[in-house]
């Protein structure tokens, strides 16, 4: 379909010659991904690269996945499944954990009262002398 719709758009004599060369790959990619399908196997690991190469251009250009894979023969899922798996894996990123300088807290009393900014030894001491034991 992207090669037909191509095709229509451009007269052979076309400005344009990375268009021409877009199209003619096309057309020399699904000649070869369909004589790779007639024996049954899985498509050979060389021209599956090629496919997605090809079809990442493509989309880069704009075109949609759909209608690459229809052009190249293919079923869109295949096309999708391929280019996915020759994306890189996500790596992972150190985080860095910044602690607070102070740890503050906050005492809650009867009647509202709220004592806050307290270090830890600081609210120690604090109910301790509130306790009620001598």
């Amino acid at each position: 379909m992207l090669a037909a719709a191509r095709l229509d758009g451009f007269e052979a004599g076309s400005d344009d010659g990375r268009m021409d060369e877009s199209v003619d790959g096309a057309e020399s990619l699904r000649l070869k991904l369909a004589a790779s399908r007639d024996s049954r196997k899985q498509v050979p690991p060389g021209l599956r690269e090629e496919a997605v190469a090809f079809a990442k251009a493509e989309h880069a250009l704009g075109a949609r996945y759909r209608s690459i894979a229809m052009t190249l023969g293919l079923k869109p899922d295949t096309l999708m499944r391929w280019c996915r798996a020759r994306r890189e894996p996500k790596k992972f990123a150190r985080v860095v954990m910044k602690r607070a300088a102070r740890a503050e807290l906050t005492v809650h009393g009867p009647a509202g009262t709220r004592i806050e900014q307290l270090s830890v030894k600081q609210a120690a001491e604090l109910l301790r002398a509130l306790s009620c034991s001598d």
